[in-house]
């Protein structure tokens, strides 16, 4: 019986698809993060004092039911933080720029030189924010060393759900994720690569020609 292989799946003429998948996932994660908020203790983080210090660039893999995905993150140490993901099986690249000066969210939709833009919620980067846990009073897990690095720990349930956990491990100097597990959704982030340097700031910055859509697609 003839089977269709990988290739004919994740091809350049499918990968708008997976683009526009990556995003819907994207929008449903952050979703689920924003009704955690609204259920949990009334959370007074202000978003314009409160984000990551220290400039940095970073990769991960992340582990899902569906496969492998690749991370990279951009963090300027001034408000602004850039995620360039794929998802499993494609090369295709969701762009998601993150301001926590202005409080907003932009998803940029590099094919259709198109940007949308969204409120940014209090839970800001989510499992990859450490404030977000401190704001919503998290369970603290001290400190433990992972891949040699010296890591400060947060638990917390999704939407108020304590079967519904999500644990997240920061780099103890430059408070970089290290380390993230879902274990209800069989999820898992893990850093595979830290470099300490100041990323280029046309990253944080929708590229200029780009029209704002008004809807998703």
């Amino acid at each position: 019986m003839n089977s269709l292989s990988p290739g004919q799946f994740f091809s350049a003429r499918t990968a708008p698809l997976w683009v526009v998948l990556a995003f819907i996932i994207g929008m449903t994660i952050y979703s689920q993060f924003v009704k955690f908020e609204a259920g949990s203790i009334q959370s007074t983080r202000d978003l314009a004092k409160t984000f990551p210090r220290v400039p940095y660039e970073a990769a991960y893999e992340q582990r899902s039911p569906t496969g492998l995905s690749i991370l990279y993150v951009y963090c300027d140490g001034q408000g602004k933080v850039r995620h360039e993901s794929t998802m499993p099986h494609s090369t295709a690249v969701s762009v998601t720029i993150y301001d926590f000066p202005k409080k907003k969210r932009y998803y940029i939709q590099e094919r259709q030189k198109t940007y949308l833009i969204s409120e940014l919620s209090q839970q800001g980067l989510d499992e990859f924010d450490e404030e977000m846990f401190k704001s919503n009073s998290a369970e603290a897990l001290g400190k433990k060393t992972i891949n040699g690095m010296l890591c400060r720990g947060y638990r917390t349930g999704l939407n108020g759900d304590k079967n519904a956990q999500v644990e997240s491990w920061f780099n103890d100097r430059s408070g970089c994720l290290v380390a993230s597990t879902a274990p209800s959704r069989k999820n898992s982030t893990i850093l595979t690569r830290y470099i300490a340097r100041q990323p280029k700031a046309t990253l944080f910055s929708v590229p200029p020609g780009y029209k704002q859509s008004a809807t998703a697609f």
